[in-house]
């Protein structure tokens, strides 16, 4: 973290300036990533971990004991709080549902909405 004290005005427009990242390539390699896991399945997934995040993945399943144990490190707060949160976004989204519902306004004119 870069400490600015007692800057000059004329210095302010470039202290508060974002940094420009270009994440235009961003979108291609995320789409053959995905588009290598649908046609490779777990070996692809198996890759990207050990290219990714240096990790080799021999099983991909966490045995139960893991997900128990693991668990019991929660604290009962923590939990609380991340079943407000999943309920609060799931409610949220719920509303946010269109059903589609098809209207012929005219013989042969067939109106509908559609989220994208």
């Amino acid at each position: 973290m870069k400490v600015i004290k007692y800057p000059s005005r004329d210095d302010w427009e470039q202290i508060i300036a974002r940094q420009a990242f270009d994440n235009s390539h961003l979108f291609e390699l995320v789409e053959s990533v995905l588009e290598d896991v649908k046609i490779n399945g777990d070996k692809a997934v198996a890759a990207y971990a050990e290219k990714f995040d240096k990790a080799v993945l021999k099983h991909f399943a966490v045995a139960s004991e893991e997900v128990d144990e693991a668990e019991l490190l929660i604290s009962e707060a923590l939990k609380s709080a991340i079943s407000l949160a999943a309920n609060n976004i799931e409610t949220f989204h719920r509303s946010q549902q269109i059903v589609p519902q098809k209207i012929e306004t005219s013989p042969g004119v067939v109106c509908w909405q559609k989220a994208v």
